[in-house]
């Protein structure tokens, strides 16, 4: 530590010591809470891209016979939106349950 800095340290009073760490921690939430919401948006942005996927591969499952070739394609597409929405939230808490949803394409 410089001498400078000892030296305000023994000049301060121990109000003002105490409001220095008050104000530090403060700061140090403010950084949290803007971290917060910058990886909320992002998780955000992420389940919607999650929401396009899952829903444009149902889409394309009905509109496919049972045993066309490219039905397996669709369905790994759908399996690994599904699995990307189970994941886990920044904050540790588990995604809502979804209820699923079909879709039939008109005739």
């Amino acid at each position: 530590m410089s001498a400078i800095a000892q030296l305000h340290l023994r000049t301060e009073e121990p109000g003002d010591r105490q409001q220095t760490q008050t104000e530090q921690q403060l700061r140090e939430a403010h950084k949290m809470e803007a971290i917060g919401r910058l990886v909320g948006g992002v998780a955000h942005d992420f389940n919607n891209l999650l929401t396009g996927m899952v829903l444009c591969s149902e889409l394309i499952l009905a509109g496919l016979e049972e045993n066309h070739r490219l039905r397996r394609f669709a369905e790994e597409i759908r399996k690994a939106g599904e699995q990307g929405a189970g994941l886990p939230a920044a904050d540790g808490r588990r995604p809502a349950t979804r209820h699923r949803t079909s879709f039939a394409l008109p005739e």
